[in-house]
């Protein structure tokens, strides 16, 4: 019998915060993300920009590193933009497929526990926002000028106004 040996990585390991960062100094105006169903992109600096600002909201909110967020919605851009942010902060993204029997979700997020659920707006009215227990927020449609939705309550215009005040104050350790 051989002993494994792990081979070296061509590339080394960088924590989410080291990837944006580097993205965002060398290829600020590259897409980073892009939507073929939504002809819908992010660039790299934007992206990195909007992972601190949620992850600054989401500390705000009482979200720790290690603390899990259920994220209920369809493929799109907002749901990997969310993602980005939840990563950045350390706290742990429990994505869950919609499509799945809405009654097997419920179950999931009775085990996993989520100290938030973040959903999609276009599940409301459906069967699987009544599985939704505990802290929740809704997101809409996603864009770089959504500071100026100031009365909407989704989760993209909520952490557009915390951080409106701050935009280079937040950044997370």
């Amino acid at each position: 019998m051989t002993n494994f040996i792990q081979p070296k990585m061509d590339i080394p390991f960088n924590s989410i915060k080291g990837v944006l960062a580097q993205h965002e100094k060398h290829f600020p105006e590259k897409i980073a993300l892009y939507d073929l169903d939504q002809n819908k992109s992010i660039s790299w600096g934007s992206l990195a920009k909007w992972a601190n600002k949620i992850a600054y909201y989401l500390k705000k909110q009482g979200i720790k590193k290690g603390d899990k967020i259920a994220l209920l919605a369809d493929e799109s851009v907002e749901k990997l933009i969310i993602w980005m942010g939840i990563w950045r902060l350390g706290a742990v993204v429990c994505p869950l497929n919609i499509e799945i029997n809405t009654a097997h979700i419920g179950e999931l997020l009775d085990t996993i526990k989520p100290k938030l659920t973040l959903w999609d707006t276009e599940l409301k009215g459906h069967k699987i926002a009544k599985c939704i227990k505990g802290e929740n927020k809704q997101f809409q449609t996603w864009s770089e000028n959504i500071v100026g939705l100031a009365k909407n309550d989704d989760f993209f215009s909520s952490v557009a106004r915390l951080c409106k005040a701050f935009e280079y104050l937040f950044i997370i350790s």
